[in-house]
């Protein structure tokens, strides 16, 4: 049997660098039972930028107009499952740990020999856990199936999203997930070679993104990439995607989560403007002048009404004075634009219009 291995970069030795409010939470982000919340398919994205400070502008994508329910729950034997219309998943979770058991689908049922770790509490930008497994099951209840590869979990981004209804979620940690998976599948009566034929294996491996966000147990977004192998020659590629927005989410009755809103809000109230700026034209070109108060990350995009990026620039900057971005705006045509900045997950909306 493969042994499983964790990888957990800590960062110890950080300090202050790591900001407790970008971190994955068992309080906060564990699956609580009988909780139910309402997902709605989307058109597949393209994930944007890792890293810090990052801003995800999903406002233009649009929903399919599928909705579905996840239900959390226990099964006869008091085991935590996750159920949707597709997919019955069941887990194992403690106050450090969720780990996956198996799932049921349609038409695979899955058992793995160790449970697949999904998430470690706390969970930072810059954690990941990689694993090996190993599972078994069957496949339209006529075919065994073995299934081994590769899980690999890691924190790669934080910043801030623009959903769809206009509004700014801060203090975002998105997860990229990826999972290689080799698939033997044989009969009943093939004794003589339990393994499966090893020309008649599958192969698939999945990538995925999930926008976690601060005040939000369930991810915001999430997108998947499907590929499927024949003898490691391409055969489909499958993509989806999924949101459960904020006030999707306000309905879950989650004091905990509840209350990190109302705190946040009242601290967002009363913080101290480091960005003061002003922006102006001169002839063809945007000019962004601005003083920092302190060390921040900063990203400016230029868009118009219909999320449609013109221009982008990000740096890094230490607290100081006479700072400028500059933007070439000769190629813009007449209309209403605005210019979107995120300094340390704040963002600024500055409109202008080219005449």
């Amino acid at each position: 049997m493969k042994q499983i291995s964790m990888l957990l970069w800590l960062l110890l030795g950080m300090g202050g660098t790591i900001k407790a409010q970008h971190s994955l939470e068992y309080e906060t982000h564990g699956v609580r039972l009988n909780d139910q919340i309402q997902k709605t398919s989307i058109e597949y994205f393209s994930a944007g930028d890792s890293g810090e400070g990052v801003l995800w502008d999903f406002r233009d994508v649009i929903p399919t107009g599928d909705t579905f329910n996840v239900a959390f729950c226990c099964d006869s034997d008091s085991v935590l499952i996750s159920l949707d219309p597709a997919t019955l998943c069941r887990y194992e979770q403690t106050e450090d740990t969720l780990k996956l058991l198996g799932y049921e689908t349609p038409m695979k049922d899955i058992v793995y020999e160790e449970p697949i770790p999904l998430m470690v509490y706390p969970f930072f930008r810059g954690n990941e856990i990689q694993c090996d497994y190993i599972g078994h099951g069957t496949y339209c209840k006529t075919l065994l199936m073995d299934n081994q590869g590769t899980w690999s979990i890691e924190a790669d981004a934080e910043g801030s999203i623009l959903v769809s209804d206009g509004d700014t979620v801060r203090n975002v940690l998105r997860l990229h997930v990826t999972k290689t998976n080799a698939i033997s599948m044989y009969t009943l009566s093939d004794t003589l070679d339990v393994g499966g034929d090893q020309e008649s294996t599958k192969q698939e491996i999945e990538e995925c993104y999930l926008w976690y966000a601060r005040g939000y147990r369930y991810p915001l977004y999430e997108t998947s990439t499907l590929t499927c192998y024949d003898n490691l020659t391409p055969v489909s590629c499958t993509q989806i995607a999924y949101r459960c927005l904020p006030q999707e989410q306000a309905l879950l009755n989650d004091p905990i989560n509840e209350e990190i809103q109302l705190r946040d809000s009242l601290e967002r109230a009363e913080e101290i403007n480091i960005f003061p700026h002003e922006v102006s034209f001169n002839g063809n070109t945007l000019i962004l002048n601005y003083d920092l108060l302190a060390d921040a990350n900063i990203n400016a995009l230029i868009c118009n009404a219909q999320g449609m990026v013109y221009a982008q620039q990000s740096t890094h900057a230490p607290s100081g004075e006479n700072y400028q971005m500059a933007f070439d705006c000769s190629t813009l045509r007449r209309g209403e634009y605005v210019l979107y900045i995120n300094v340390n997950g704040k963002v600024y909306n500055e409109k202008f219009q080219i005449k």
